[in-house]
């Protein structure tokens, strides 16, 4: 028989925190994050925080992880400065949750999942593009058929945007003119039959010195096992 011998718990936590009590559209504000080693006893290494991107928040800047070399027993730090977002419409937004990767110091890996948050931001005027990314698919589809998926970016913004789409390891390049929606029509074959949830599309554009990241929002479908018939 063979034994699986599981490494000892090294617990991790990360909460997030963010101080502005209101938030516009339009704002660039900061998000912090204080990871806490709770172990009595043990140091954590190489500990990695993956930042989400978002739907209705933009990133502001290139870096989607923050690092931490190394976090002794009890030890707290806090990551003032990691994380910048713009919210890009009013109403509530979901920030997702922030994933920590760490190691023991055998080199045994760790994972901790943060909490979303829900934030409440208020209408206000945005100057420059907002680019706003969907990726839409059907509710269902066969495992014997490719179905099509639509990849469309939104300028809701006051200027256009050259905007560089990444999907399934492919990259388009386009220019989003604002008030307008620009459309990739793709075609996708998934042999396994299930309930799953395509890979977010993510985006890049710039303006007034600033890159900003965004992706799309999850787009569930169900593939249905179609059986081939042999005659």
């Amino acid at each position: 028989a063979k034994i699986l011998i599981e490494p000892e718990s090294l617990p991790l936590t990360v909460t997030r925190t963010i101080d502005d009590a209101t938030v516009y559209a339009g704002q660039v504000f900061d998000v912090k994050y204080t990871v806490t080693n709770t172990a009595t006893d043990k140091t954590a290494k190489n500990v990695v925080l993956k930042l989400p991107l978002a739907y209705g928040l933009d990133l502001v800047g290139s870096e989607e992880t923050a690092k931490i070399s190394h976090l002794g027993p009890g030890e707290s730090v806090i990551l003032a400065n990691s994380e910048k977002r713009r919210a890009k419409f009013a109403g509530d937004i979901e920030l997702p949750k922030a994933i920590l990767e760490y190691e023991n110091i055998y080199g045994d890996s760790f994972v901790v999942n943060g909490s979303a948050t829900t934030l409440p931001v208020k209408d206000n005027y945005i100057k420059g593009p907002v680019i706003l990314l969907e990726k839409l698919a059907p509710q269902s589809a066969n495992n014997t058929d490719s179905f099509s998926v639509q990849l469309k970016a939104t300028n809701t913004g006051t200027e256009p945007a050259e905007v560089l789409v990444e999907d399934d390891g492919k990259q388009h390049v386009i220019t989003v003119q604002n008030k307008t929606e620009y459309v990739i029509n793709k075609s996708a074959k998934y042999p396994l039959p299930g309930k799953l949830e395509l890979p977010q599309a993510t985006a890049s554009y710039a303006s007034s010195g600033m890159v900003f990241r965004t992706a799309s929002k999850p787009a569930p479908i169900e593939i249905f096992d179609n059986p081939v018939l042999c005659i």
